[in-house]
């Protein structure tokens, strides 16, 4: 179910910003045992009777069992040693094709770029908005990700994961969501590997399930200042209940692409409830870099919930 229009988000709008302000720095958050000997019978008395003639079918089948036995034992000592890293220390690392294991339709929503990167995408959701982020020394990606459902919760996960240019694996990362109807979150993958070694991402669904909503409404921004680097936004909640361990992400945007990303961890109130997130923005961007210290004139901040997974159980 995929839809070319993004839908209205009820749990972020997008507002200017207000006046700068300067907001201190958050605190850093065995051998195979040889068969025993056989002892041939004695020889049987020269009056006694000749014994029975086997049978051949019976003779066939012994013979059969004992190969299949030991091609099992062969086959079991070879995967013991391909388990404890026997081989040559030469063979590449695994690539493994990228092939979407999703329940649904599928649909490979963006082949985009992001600062020179392909981004290949896999998908029954909208992924969208992509961002890279390489100050930190962990190359982290971001996007966002829309439900494109207007009446379920889609809750789904996400492997994304990062090749070099001979297609190798580098690293890969998870991560999940538990997203209301119609609405955006912010996909966050932190690679641990030199950006220098990166070649393409994909991301792919392994998973969604969609079910009824246990939770309804949003919040709204009523106002957002920035300075130094870091983000401040004052919101108002209309959740019909409180929502622990949701993580708010704030986006900076200029031109309707992402330049800044940060996020902050709250437990987040019932509808009424009001709240301030602040935090330190990193900077990622897709197309042109932004000093996130020196933001131009029309920046804009979005706010993004990110409901913890296990919501309702």
């Amino acid at each position: 179910m995929t839809t070319d229009e993004p839908r209205p988000d009820p749990l972020q709008q997008r507002v200017p910003l207000a006046p700068p302000v300067f907001a201190p720095p958050l605190t850093p958050a065995e051998p195979a045992v040889p068969l025993p000997q056989q002892t041939p019978p004695q020889a049987a008395p020269a009056d006694a009777p000749a014994p029975r003639r086997r049978n051949t079918a019976v003779i066939a089948l012994a013979i059969a069992c004992s190969v299949l036995l030991l091609a099992t034992l062969g086959l079991g000592a070879t995967t013991a040693m391909l388990l404890l890293g026997g081989g040559s220390t030469s063979a590449p690392e695994s690539s493994p094709a990228p092939t979407s294991t999703t329940t649904g339709t599928a649909t490979t929503d963006a082949d985009a770029t992001v600062q020179g990167f392909p981004v290949r995408v896999f998908s029954d959701l909208r992924v969208h908005h992509f961002a890279l982020s390489t100050g930190t020394g962990v190359p982290t990606l971001y996007a966002l990700v829309t439900n494109t459902s207007s009446n379920q919760v889609a809750k789904t996960s996400f492997d994304i994961t990062a090749y070099d240019a001979d297609g190798r694996v580098i690293d890969r990362t998870l991560d999940i969501f538990y997203l209301l109807p119609d609405q955006t979150s912010m996909l966050d993958a932190g690679f641990l590997t030199d950006i220098d070694d990166l070649d393409h991402f994909t991301i792919e669904q392994l998973d969604i399930e969609w079910i009824d909503p246990a939770i309804t409404g949003g919040a709204t921004i009523s106002e957002a200042r920035t300075g130094d680097g870091y983000v401040e936004a004052d919101l108002a909640s209309t959740l019909s209940t409180s929502a622990e361990y949701t993580e708010v992400y704030a986006a900076v945007f200029v031109d309707d692409k992402i330049v800044g990303v940060c996020y902050d961890l709250v437990d987040f109130p019932a509808s009424a409830g009001t709240l301030t997130v602040s935090c330190g923005l990193d900077s990622a961007w897709s197309d042109d870099e932004v000093d996130v210290e020196d933001l131009p004139a029309d920046a804009e901040v979005d706010v993004f919930l990110k409901i913890d997974y296990t919501f309702g159980e």
